[in-house]
């Protein structure tokens, strides 16, 4: 289906962020999930519940790579940091979303990272 989404990253496996990636696990809305998490503890924590469908990588470079969309599930503090870093390995066309709490400031500090073509869609799901 054109305009579907077929890869998913989800950086940050905290609650918000391991939430997404049960509800996509379970309702099989994405055929390919990839996610990553600054802890090595946490990456293997979500080895071991066991979401078969998402990928588990070391870093969000790898995480990113020919993601169709990727959400941020990091502290506001850090995500002008992910984003920058993760820019250049961002396909055209893909989604970037965020769960922080505050939107202005956040859009402010993320924008200048975006390439052209990558589209942000700020948003703040309830916990």
């Amino acid at each position: 289906m054109e305009g579907s989404i077929g890869k998913l990253a989800i950086l940050g496996q905290g609650l918000i962020g391991s939430s997404i990636t049960r509800a996509v696990y379970e309702r099989r809305l994405v055929p390919n999930v990839t996610v990553t998490d600054v802890s090595e503890k946490v990456r293997k924590r979500v080895l071991e519940l066991g979401l078969g469908h998402a990928k588990v990588v070391d870093t969000s470079r790898e995480a990113v790579q020919d993601a169709d969309m990727v959400i941020a599930c990091v502290p506001v503090g850090q995500i002008a940091k992910v984003i920058e870093e993760i820019a250049p390995y961002l396909k055209k066309g893909a989604i970037v979303s965020d769960v922080g709490s505050v939107k202005a400031s956040v859009v402010e500090d993320i924008r200048p990272h975006l390439p052209e073509g990558v589209h942000l869609v700020p948003a703040h799901p309830l916990a």
